[in-house]
């Protein structure tokens, strides 16, 4: 494939919707297919039967681990009981607080110069020039091509001054 964007766009497609359809439509071989979840079990070294399952359904697929127990299973804030597990609870002083952001996973790196949302752009910049496709330094199923970025990202960021009580 010489488009380097189509390239993009279509690996996107096949982390999506899973290899599973990829075969279906031709995208990929049932051999293609075996190999890149044997490739993917030696890399992240787990079970065969873990990786099929996630690999063959696609990301579209993730919810089904949300706030489970079982294996690939993950933290959500999302209506349900949240599994502890990945949750993190932490209590501060409101004297030792100086900033709150929050920000979405559209940010693939944090900034280390500041918390106004400036800072974080510039960072988001950074991470594009230094991983535009978002396969090596940022792995990520979202990355950039010529002409869109990889651009779902949200930040509030709250600065508080230290003479206000909260």
């Amino acid at each position: 494939m010489e488009d380097s964007d189509e390239a993009e766009m279509a690996t996107r497609k096949v982390i999506f919707d899973g290899l599973d359809a990829a075969v279906e439509t031709g995208r990929l071989t049932a051999q293609e297919a075996s190999i890149a979840i044997a490739a993917s079990v030696e890399a992240a070294e787990t079970d065969m039967e873990i990786a099929e399952t996630f690999l063959k359904g696609g990301i579209r697929t993730q919810f089904h681990y949300a706030n489970s127990t079982q294996p690939l299973g993950y933290a959500s804030i999302n209506g349900k009981d949240i599994t502890v597990d990945g949750v993190t609870d932490v209590l501060l002083p409101k004297s030792d607080v100086t900033s709150i952001e929050i920000f979405s996973d559209g940010y693939v790196s944090i900034p280390t110069g500041g918390v106004q949302v400036g800072d974080w752009e510039r960072e988001f910049e950074r991470a594009e020039a230094v991983d535009f496709h978002k396969t090596g330094a940022f792995p990520a199923v979202k990355g950039s091509t010529s002409v869109e970025s990889c651009d779902d990202r949200t930040i509030l960021s709250a600065v508080l001054p230290r003479s206000v009580t909260i």
